[in-house]
């Protein structure tokens, strides 16, 4: 995937580190919302992650629950921690 300019600076700015992303990309749960893909890590992606890698310390399992990665095609647009509720199905 190709990271834009916005999401690096982005990843920057919020402390995000590459291999979040990566485990949100591989393992995350995928939803759709205007023509994007929303990467999110639930708890069947969480246990899917475990089994590859093994248990996961609880900084990196709450850094992940709280991550969104958005994408268009083969770019990734933005990354994001998520602080409220989210808009479904739009």
């Amino acid at each position: 995937m190709n990271i834009s300019n916005h999401a690096e600076k982005r990843m920057s700015e919020r402390g995000i580190p590459p291999f979040a992303i990566d485990c949100l990309l591989e393992f995350g749960d995928i939803e759709f919302h205007k023509g994007r893909e929303i990467y999110r890590m639930s708890k069947r992606a969480e246990r899917h992650l475990k089994s590859y890698m093994g248990e996961l310390s609880g900084e990196a399992k709450k850094l992940l629950r709280d991550l969104y990665v958005v994408t268009a095609g083969e770019d990734i647009v933005t990354v994001a921690r998520q602080t409220g509720h989210l808009k479904r199905n739009r």
